[in-house]
């Protein structure tokens, strides 16, 4: 039993102490994701009539998602309508490449020609339009209720009686070329939604439920043919050792709390005094994929993982940059104005400060130089014992900064 015990204890000390790569704070950041269909030229669009039941909430919906902004999904693909707001997003970046134009600013005859238009057009009847001037594509649309509407009363099976109440609609969206009057594509997606409950006058109503099924269809179509968004979290790097360590703590809790500017002067000034500190490098990738930097953030990311080439989620980091870089010319194309940002430079304050600890105890005392040689000028004494920051260095000395500000130059032998 005893030697069970020990085996035990001994798995229990190894798992405490496994090394977990020395990641902790995250940059949080917001990257645009590819549409499934890519529409150069297209810019200005007119969502026509639907054809089918409540056509006028489906159109307001389609409407809302191709001109939001940030349009973001949380918690991956099946989460795309639940509630949460984007991360830091390069300042360039939008969900929202379309212009949506107003039937009231078209001339009345174009308005009288679309009253009445309604559900999916032919090629023919889209250039008989005659909406050259006015857009650029059509959207039009067909809705088909495939379930009206119906509540199923149900027993569990511990004999509770329920009700569940269904709606389930499929809508086909098509969006025409109008120079052209040829179909750039069409998009089939169907909904269903239900409510379950005790109490049959508790459930959501058939509109709420017939709503959500439009935001899910309608998102889904924003979705094939614009951008949107995704959050996503980069660990930094944990830098060990005396010299750097704090000012490293302190620059990941700047860029967990948003601010990367001054996260990155830290990190840059850092990388002044230690260039080929792999995990430095790393952490400026990630400041630089938070803001839109791809190019950059791919250099950096390719330097650290050339000199440790066994973490993985240093070259998924670099994959995943390489990407993002690739993508630039494809918003650009969207008509985004992308720029790198500017980073401040790293002044003064930002620089890591490294100290030495004179030998000895507070007993002892050390005579402090105007300059480094026992010739110059003393300037004052120093105890043993205490820490203060190194300013510079030379053959044999040591230049040191006191609590008030006063600066002289001590035998390097008196440091440790």
């Amino acid at each position: 039993m005893r030697g069970w015990m020990s085996l035990f204890l001994a798995v229990v000390c190894i798992m405490v102490n496994v090394d977990t790569g020395g990641a902790y704070e995250k940059v949080k950041f917001a990257v645009l994701r590819t549409p499934e269909a890519h529409l150069p030229g297209i810019r200005r669009v007119l969502i026509t009539d639907f054809e089918g039941d409540e056509q006028d909430l489906m159109r307001d919906r389609v409407r809302g998602f191709l001109l939001n902004e940030e349009r973001i999904h949380c918690g991956g693909p099946l989460n795309f309508l639940k509630s949460c707001e984007a991360e830091r997003t390069p300042d360039w970046a939008t969900t929202k490449v379309f212009d949506v134009v107003e039937r009231e600013a078209l001339d009345l005859h174009v308005q009288e020609i679309l009253r009445g238009t309604q559900g999916l057009l032919n090629p023919a009847q889209v250039k008989s339009l005659g909406l050259l001037d006015a857009a650029d594509g059509i959207i039009c649309g067909r809705i088909v209720r495939l379930d009206d509407g119906h509540d199923e009363h149900k027993t569990s099976s511990k004999g509770k009686r329920y009700t569940t109440r269904n709606v389930s609609v499929s809508v086909t969206l098509q969006l025409n070329h109008v120079e052209r009057g040829e179909v750039l594509c069409t998009v089939t997606k169907k909904a269903n939604k239900s409510d379950s409950g005790s109490q049959q006058s508790s459930l959501d109503g058939w509109g709420v439920l017939l709503e959500k099924c439009f935001d899910e269809i309608s998102v889904k179509f924003a979705d094939h043919l614009t951008p949107h968004l995704e959050n996503k979290k980069a660990e930094l790097e944990k830098l060990k050792g005396k010299e750097y360590e704090e000012q490293a703590k302190d620059a990941a809790s700047l860029a967990e709390k948003g601010d990367v500017d001054r996260a990155y002067r830290i990190y840059e000034a850092i990388r002044s005094a230690q260039q080929y500190n792999p995990k430095v490098l790393y952490n400026l990738g990630a400041l630089n994929e938070a803001v839109g930097n791809y190019d950059k953030a791919s250099a950096l990311y390719e330097q650290a993982h050339k000199m440790k080439r066994d973490n993985d989620r240093w070259k998924d980091a670099l994959h995943r940059a390489r990407v993002a870089a690739d993508d630039l010319a494809l918003w650009k194309s969207f008509g985004m104005g992308v720029r790198e940002h500017e980073w401040p430079e790293a002044g003064p304050s930002d620089l890591p400060k490294q100290t030495v600890v004179i030998v000895g105890d507070e007993e002892d005392q050390y005579q402090v130089y105007a300059e480094p040689s026992e010739t110059s000028e003393p300037v004052f004494p120093v105890p043993g014992g205490i820490e203060v920051p190194k300013i510079d260095a030379t053959e044999g000395w040591v230049q040191i900064e006191m609590f008030d500000g006063s600066q002289g130059w001590i035998p390097k032998a008196c440091c440790k």
